[in-house]
């Protein structure tokens, strides 16, 4: 399938310049008025233009541009379009893809304002270095045959006209043009039927009817009069099956009450027939293969639905993203994210100057950040409520099972509710996978912090560039942490560091540590530095100390929590100014 690989998007409203990369199911999520509305009617302008005005220009002594990479352009896709518009575009093409920019130099109607090129070359990684051809013939047309008009419902609007009205950019429309093209050819007995009304109304019928004859005569005779040898004949033009469909609609009953039109209900009603619709449109339509592609751009199409509803609504929208749809839509719910569409997903922010800024989306940053070991990027991201990390304002990382069982209890018992706060849970793959999540989120434009045990600052501080390679208060911790290991017998690596296997393990070796008093001045010193780069440093080694448990078993989690929910937290935390202090912390 064919469909938009990528668009750059400038001086358009709230876009001063801004690029994202599109999937045939591509979610953009942010805050109200962050500008996702503007980014599905630039889109929509890229392929159906009409005259901008001075509202819709960032600047208007700028251009308005939006130019995109249209990708998986096959040679049999080629071949099925008309001869004249396949030439314009052929010559354009390498690797299945060619790239268009569309342009409007002032703001205004007239179609000389805007004008469309097509690149003739340069790196595609650069656009500003691309040579760019004006207007070939034809390449308007080829992109209609390559898209068809584009349908777009947005939040706020009535839903009346798209699920009621006839139109080539509506859900009902689209049905009815299916509908009946399937009528057209299974249903003989209506087309005979129409073949019987054109007979008998048709100027040149024949059967038609002897009042039309009679009218023909009458008329006839008055204009001799003024114009002899001129003739009149009274033309009813029979409509075809598909032009007939044109007046389709869509009629609701409730019990009790009569068929009624659309708009006789309420805006949550509107809105799921519309959803329904859409959801029918899936069904039919995996059935078809029109050689088109069409964008279907949504404004939270969660609006007024229901939870078990929207899981519908995505997997209707999921389902037409396969077959000959591109789906480009914005939400504020999570629920229309799966875990799949996370990394696919355009994090839209507002930026300095109140403009439109696209964070870079997860699956570049991971390849970035790890390189391409999707092995490791899959371990990284098995993680607890990923897809929340898009909705959040930031991101609380920690490493182990133990925050990811109480930790949510815990600051909801601390007044902290992590939901309330606006804050993601996120848990990485040990030390070194905090790091790079960190590394990941800066990328993205989502702020973090993190919980790390004791051990980190010794272990990973360094390597994640946390802490100098000479850190003289590091360096100091390692010398008192081998008097540490003389002093409570366990085994160092390499003479340096706990060793993780052999009697006492290292996690145990780092709470001996911090419970002696010459360790106390230094670890504090390395929790402020640390905590000065949004980590903060567990004092007793690891959070379990802080929280009074003794095992890390699921028991004495459920039973923490518990006591939690009775007691409250400032009774059944030994160091409750310690933890509080930290639930503070993390959710500013």
């Amino acid at each position: 399938m064919h469909k938009i690989d990528w668009i750059r998007i400038r001086n358009f409203r709230s876009c001063s310049d801004i690029t994202l990369n599109l999937e045939p199911y591509s979610p953009l999520v942010g805050y109200n008025n962050a500008g996702k509305s503007n980014i599905l009617k630039a889109i929509k302008w890229f392929l159906r233009p009409s005259g901008l005005q001075e509202k819709d220009f960032n600047n208007t002594e700028e251009k308005v541009l939006v130019s995109a990479k249209i990708s998986g352009i096959s040679s049999d896709l080629l071949n099925s379009l008309d001869d004249n518009h396949k030439a314009s575009i052929e010559p354009y093409i390498t690797d299945e893809s060619f790239f268009v920019k569309m342009e409007q130099r002032a703001p205004g109607g007239a179609k000389g304002l805007r004008k469309l090129y097509v690149s003739t070359g340069g790196d595609s990684q650069d656009e500003d270095s691309w040579v760019w051809g004006s207007n070939p013939n034809g390449l308007q047309e080829a992109l209609h045959d390559l898209f068809p008009e584009p349908i777009f419902v947005q939040s706020m609007d009535n839903a009346t006209d798209d699920v009621s009205k006839f139109k080539t950019t509506s859900t009902i429309g689209k049905l009815l043009q299916l509908l009946s093209s399937q009528i057209e050819n299974e249903q003989h007995e209506l087309v005979e039927a129409l073949e019987t009304i054109s007979r008998k109304l048709n100027f040149d019928g024949s059967e038609r009817l002897a009042a039309l004859n009679h009218f023909d005569d009458i008329a006839n005779n008055r204009v001799k009069d003024f114009f002899p040898g001129v003739s009149l004949k009274i033309h009813v033009p029979t409509p075809s099956l598909s032009k007939l469909f044109t007046d389709g609609t869509i009629k609701v009953q409730e019990p009790g009450r009569d068929m009624a039109d659309v708009d006789s209900l309420g805006h949550g009603a509107q809105r799921s027939i519309q959803m329904a619709l859409i959801r029918l449109l899936a069904e039919v339509q995996t059935e078809t293969d029109s050689g088109q592609t069409t964008l279907l751009l949504i404004d939270e199409p969660e609006l007024y639905l229901h939870p078990q509803a929207i899981e519908l609504v995505r997997e209707a929208l999921k389902s037409l993203s396969g077959s000959n749809y591109q789906i480009v839509f914005s939400t504020h719910s999570s629920l229309m994210v799966e875990q799949e569409d996370v990394p696919y997903t355009n994090i839209i922010r507002k930026g300095t100057g109140e403009n439109t800024v696209a964070c870079e989306r997860i699956s570049e940053a991971i390849e970035a950040v790890i390189h391409g070991n999707m092995n490791q990027a899959r371990i990284l991201f098995e993680i607890y409520n990923m897809n929340q990390i898009l909705f959040a304002d930031r991101v609380l990382i920690a490493e182990g099972a133990t925050e990811q069982s109480v930790l949510p209890e815990l600051f909801k018992s601390l007044g902290r509710q992590f939901s309330t706060h606006k804050t993601a849970l996120v848990i990485a793959d040990g030390c070194a996978g905090i790091h790079k999540m960190g590394r990941i989120l800066d990328r993205i434009g989502v702020p973090y912090k993190a919980l790390v045990d004791l051990d980190y600052a010794f272990t990973t501080a360094r390597a994640a560039n946390l802490l100098a390679d000479d850190d003289e208060t590091l360096t100091e911790a390692i010398s008192l942490l081998s008097a540490s290991a003389f002093q409570n017998n366990f085994e160092l690596e390499g003479g340096v560091l706990p060793k993780k296997t052999g009697g006492i393990k290292a996690c145990v070796a780092y709470e001996l540590f911090a419970d002696e008093e010459a360790s106390q001045d230094v670890i504090a010193t390395l929790h402020n530095k640390l905590k000065a780069h949004g980590y903060w440093l567990w004092t007793k080694g690891a959070i379990e100390k802080h929280l009074s448990l003794e095992a890390k078993t699921t028991n004495d989690w459920i039973s923490f929590k518990l006591l939690l929910r009775t007691d409250g937290a400032e009774q059944v935390l030994d160091d409750y100014e310690t933890v509080n202090d930290m639930a503070i912390w993390a959710t500013s």
